[in-house]
């Protein structure tokens, strides 16, 4: 390997902690009536709160599992709404932050790592408090850490 490209990897490298999770919003509403899961759809949204002189980050994710609603299709019924934080420190912060688009934003690979870390957290969260109840069957996807970054930064725009 050459020493450019070892001195780009140590550059990369970077040194975390998971400090806290926060579950601020788990709700699940139970149907009356009986429904087809297979037309449950998932909608996922994540931000993350930066504050490089703290070296700390908050990624907020946020999960609904939606069931059509036959009276009004323009507001489909929320079976389970979950809002959950995990609070990073990061060293350094400061090196793997930079604005885009007047925002200011992690770099990439900073942002898959941390934010896979909330993804798959999450679905233990999600598993464990809906055992027994009727959302049980109602997982989260696995899901490449690669193709949820760019599924939160294609709605970013960053």
């Amino acid at each position: 390997m050459s020493k450019a490209k070892q001195k780009k990897q140590q550059e990369d490298q970077f040194t975390f902690k998971l400090l806290e999770i926060s579950v601020n919003n788990f709700r699940i509403s139970i149907p009356k009536d009986e429904y087809n899961i297979d037309a449950i759809a998932l909608e996922f949204g994540a931000n993350f709160d930066i504050h490089p002189e703290k070296d700390l980050t908050t990624c907020n994710v946020h999960f609904r599992f939606l069931y059509p609603n036959e009276k009004d299709v323009a507001k489909p019924i929320v079976i389970m709404h979950i809002d959950i934080a995990y609070d990073f420190s990061v060293l350094e912060l400061k090196r793997f932050s930079q604005e885009f688009d007047g925002k200011l934003g992690l770099d990439s690979y900073v942002h898959i790592t941390l934010l896979s870390i909330a993804f798959s957290t999450s679905r233990g969260i999600v598993y464990e408090r809906t055992r027994g109840y009727f959302p049980a069957k109602m997982l989260l996807p696995v899901i490449n850490p690669r193709d949820l970054n760019l599924e939160i930064l294609g709605k970013k725009g960053n």
